[in-house]
């Protein structure tokens, strides 16, 4: 995957990071990397952390190899969506 392409959904994901902590109707953003494989995981839940409930979308990307533009189009849009969402949660 383009590292450009992955840089943006991953700063995305530590803007919605950074305004909350995923509780209480905050949006909830997993970024989970490793070594071992090449898979990079991205997990949202819109409504925040409610343990044990079902993410609201689960995007895995593999950083060595292709990707496919419909789920990083689809990762992007769900980022964008949740930052607005945090942005304005507290106004």
């Amino acid at each position: 995957m383009d590292r450009e392409k992955l840089f943006k959904l991953i700063n995305l994901a530590l803007d919605i990071q950074e305004r909350g902590k995923g509780v209480n109707g905050f949006p909830f953003v997993l970024v989970s990397s490793g070594n071992y494989g090449e898979d990079i995981r991205i997990e949202v839940m819109d409504e925040g952390f409610r343990g044990g409930a079902p993410y609201d979308g689960c995007y895995i990307f593999k950083h060595l190899g292709e990707t496919s533009e419909r789920v990083y189009n689809t990762c992007l849009e769900h980022l964008e969506e949740m930052k607005a969402k945090a942005e304005g949660f507290f106004q």
